[in-house]
């Protein structure tokens, strides 16, 4: 049988919270309940670490390699939050709402094994606070580290079937593989993605680009006719030769549709 070490304080305050440092290897079973903890994980867990009904001041995980079953239920994040050069494994965050750390840091690591009973909403590379030194040390690789932790959060939220969840990190991770990009067919096509409807985030965004863009061509449609053509009639020869799609034409100008002209622009 695995030791079991616990660890409960009824009556702490932040004014007397502990420390709750693993370095090295850990192979029993650790419980941590009703109390201020600051946290720093490294090295490597074997055995069951709970934390229950406490307050987070800060939690680190630092070249940690998760073996064995990390969990953090019914607690309150009040400080800082970093992840840096670390496999998770299954770290579970249960009934704690991890977006109410002041900051979230998640750098090189894998968290793909992770559950968050809240998603985690504002994620950064490095912490806003130079003193700090928490996360990649070398910024422009910023947006890398990003794009690949959405990736893993959107893995994160299928396999618990929060498909709209995984949608919205879907969207991260396309906004910052376009930022990531030189000019290419690739970014053109991203860069479309993006301005049409937010990587799929907004159906009114998909409708306002489409309608744009149709003004646009049935503007210079209305141009390249080789006739005579009154604006009086704009708006409603507009509504017109949208709704023609797919022709794209105006039959009262049958006979001047067929100009090249006019070919180049539908």
């Amino acid at each position: 049988t695995l030791p079991l070490n616990n660890f409960n304080s009824n009556n702490s305050t932040n004014n007397d919270s502990i420390k709750f440092a693993l370095d090295g290897v850990n192979q029993g079973n650790i419980v941590i309940e009703k109390a201020f903890v600051n946290i720093d994980l490294s090295g490597i867990n074997f055995g069951i670490i709970s934390f229950k009904n406490i307050h987070i001041d800060f939690l680190q995980f630092d070249e940690f390699q998760n073996d064995g079953k990390v969990s953090f239920s019914n607690s309150l994040p009040e400080g800082y939050l970093t992840v840096e050069n670390s496999t998770l494994g299954k770290t579970l965050f249960l009934n704690t709402n991890i977006n109410d750390f002041k900051e979230i840091v998640i750098s090189d690591s894998n968290i793909e094994e992770s559950y968050f009973s809240t998603y985690p909403n504002r994620i950064r590379s490095y912490s806003k606070n130079p003193k700090f030194g928490f996360g990649i040390k070398d910024k422009s690789r910023n947006i890398i580290n990003l794009r690949n932790t959405f990736n893993q959060l959107k893995q994160v939220a299928k396999k618990n079937g929060d498909i709209d969840v995984a949608n919205k990190y879907q969207a991260f991770e396309y906004k910052n593989l376009l930022l990531s990009k030189k000019i290419s067919l690739d970014s053109i096509l991203l860069a479309l993605n993006w301005a049409s409807n937010n990587n799929g985030q907004s159906w009114l965004r998909g409708i306002l680009f489409t309608v744009s863009i149709a003004l646009l061509f049935f503007y210079f449609y209305t141009i390249s006719l080789a006739v005579f053509y009154d604006h009086t009639y704009f708006i409603e020869d507009y509504i017109i030769f949208l709704t023609s799609f797919p022709k794209l034409q105006l039959e009262k100008f049958s006979h001047a549709n067929d100009t090249w002209e006019v070919s180049l622009i539908i």
